[in-house]
């Protein structure tokens, strides 16, 4: 009910923030929350927030902000968040991955590819500005300041994983319209990105002893040892891989301070004093360690989000220890979007490099890689209908049964190409592993624990394991 737009007389209705910080529809803070949408199945309602990314700036009437994209190709509610850029490419690009509306995609490609090329754009002048390839600010994004934790412009990372994430989902969509050409373009523009935001983040990684490091904030500057910083880097962003030694050495850190607060990510400003869980970067935090294959931390992350939701099933943005109260009001929507976020990919995430291959994407699917042990010992286990993936619909249902078995039906259900691996996790409260597979009633060998790997599965499968 929270998810509302009317664009009556061109004037965007807020999703149902609260009135104070978050009535008003913001173009960065909004992604998440169309994202959510999206991972659950509200295509409809995704787009009709999507249009207003869809409009000329100052083509919507607004109480509050000016809303749209400008003839540059720049979207930008509020003034220096440089990270809006990136985060709008996000959602569209999901919307697209999740939907497969090529008409819709044709509509959004113009928007698209002037965002796009607004980045190219940037980064070659920002390039014959610092030309050093040495300077860790060499090949970066722009610098910026909008809700970060200094007041001087700086060339903060956070802002540049999102721009990794709409080169990445460029390129699955300029070869979606067939610019062949162009998705080539931002393949090399890409590559050439994440390889200077490595180099860069090498140099100022902030190594704190043998086991324990912290990612850096920003490439200028004394740096900040804050784990806020981290999130963003794994997920959305593949802007390191999942097991680089800097997020080894950084969820080091944060997860010795995380624990002592319930397995939630903690806080220290926002008037918690170091006594509270901030629900948005909490979902993140949870996703850096599901696409590390850690799934009993995911759900430390889980169970402290769904402990410290507040009356009306939202969050505020930080969530206090001692009284259960927010700071800012509820709903905080980004919150909420990322809670929707990562109970899909709970149960469904898609894996895998996306650039190696055309055409670009992601090539496995993981079926319950991070749910609750119990969930299925139910009566009728864990059951998906019609849940969108990268790779179209999918139903599945799996169940522990008597004794030592287990069984799963998994069903791809639209014409997408399939993935060329499928991983099923069969999370239960039995300890012993599986000692026989079979799939679609052949003896299946590709198994280790309680998951099953198939290679270029077919599009119906029955699975029993004892």
């Amino acid at each position: 009910e929270i998810y509302t737009l009317s664009l009556h007389d061109a004037l965007p209705i807020s999703m149902g923030g609260d009135a104070l910080d978050y009535f008003d529809f913001s173009e960065r803070d909004s992604a998440y929350e169309i994202a959510g949408l999206d991972a659950t199945g509200h295509h409809e309602q995704a787009e009709s927030f999507l249009n207003v990314y869809l409009a000329r700036k100052g083509e919507l009437k607004t109480a509050r902000w000016t809303l749209g994209q400008d003839d540059q190709g720049v979207w930008m509610t509020r003034s220096h968040e440089e990270d809006t850029e990136g985060l709008v490419l996000w959602a569209l690009g999901e919307h697209y991955m999740l939907s497969r509306d090529k008409v819709w995609l044709t509509r959004a490609w113009p928007w698209i590819k002037r965002g796009l090329e607004y980045i190219r754009r940037t980064r070659a002048a920002a390039n014959v500005e610092i030309p050093d390839k040495n300077d860790p600010r060499h090949g970066l994004w722009i610098t910026g300041s909008g809700e970060m934790m200094a007041d001087e412009p700086s060339y903060w990372y956070w802002y540049n994983y999102f721009i990794e994430t709409g080169l990445r989902y460029g390129v699955v969509e300029a070869e979606a319209m067939g610019e062949k050409d162009y998705a080539r373009t931002l393949r090399e523009e890409h590559a050439d990105f994440v390889q200077c935001l490595r180099r860069s983040m090498r140099q100022r990684f902030n190594r704190l002893d043998y086991r324990r490091g912290l990612l850096p904030g920003r490439a200028n500057g004394d740096q900040l040892l804050d784990v806020a910083l981290s999130e963003g880097s794994v997920f959305p962003s593949h802007s390191l891989e999942p097991n680089d030694p800097m997020v080894t050495l950084s969820l080091g850190y944060t997860d010795a301070v995380a624990w002592a607060r319930g397995g939630s990510f903690p806080v220290k400003w926002y008037g918690s004093n170091g006594r509270g869980i901030w629900p948005a970067l909490t979902g993140d935090y949870a996703m850096m360690h599901l696409r590390r294959g850690e799934p009993e931390k995911v759900l430390d992350c889980f169970y402290a989000l769904m402990s410290t939701c507040g009356r009306i099933n939202s969050w505020g943005e930080v969530m206090s220890w001692d009284n259960g109260f927010s700071t800012g009001g509820q709903p905080y929507m980004w919150a909420n979007g990322i809670f929707l976020i990562l109970l899909r990919n709970m149960l469904l995430h898609e894996e895998g490099e996306w650039l190696t291959n055309s055409p670009a994407g992601p090539r496995e699917l993981w079926i319950c890689p991070a749910t609750p042990r119990k969930w299925m010992h139910e009566q009728k286990g864990i059951v998906v209908e019609h849940a969108p993936t990268y790779f179209g619909p999918v139903s599945f249902s799996l169940r522990a049964q008597d004794g030592d078995h287990a069984t799963a039906t998994i069903e791809f259900e639209g014409q997408e190409t399939l993935p060329e691996r499928l991983v099923v996790h069969f999370r239960s409260l039995r300890d012993r592993s599986f000692r026989q597979v079979s799939v679609n009633g052949k003896d299946h060998a590709f198994y280790t624990g309680h998951q099953v790997i198939i290679g270029n599965p077919p599009r119906k499968l029955e699975i029993v394991c004892s």
